[in-house]
């Protein structure tokens, strides 16, 4: 999804969701907003489109830091130790922590 350009995934979700189902339009004006209902319909495809490809490169930066953090020599320390690889704090819990920094907080 990260190769994917933004243009043929809002392309794509143009067909399905307002071509093929109809759930959502594929052309409007925001001054024919009358309900909450109607700015749902109108925002949805692009902030869908937006939020697709931003999601998946943020998986993509954190997987690559978790993974990374495996490695780590702590992380090395406690498998050596006897940790098991299966228990929470090795396998995520603890690269999970150093792992999201590459993701913006708020």
């Amino acid at each position: 999804m990260v190769a994917v350009p933004e243009f043929l995934v809002a392309t794509l979700a143009v067909l399905i969701f307002a071509v093929n189902l109809g759930w959502l339009s594929s052309l409007s004006y925001a001054s024919d907003i009358s309900s909450p209902w109607e700015f749902m319909r109108t925002y949805a495809l692009p902030v869908m489109t937006l939020c697709c490809v931003i999601i998946a490169q943020m998986a993509r930066m954190t997987r690559a830091a978790v993974i990374d953090q495996l490695d780590s020599p702590y992380v090395e320390m406690a498998r050596l130790k006897g940790v098991a690889r299966s228990v929470s704090c090795c396998a995520m819990r603890c690269p999970m922590r150093s792992g999201r920094l590459p993701m913006p907080s708020p």
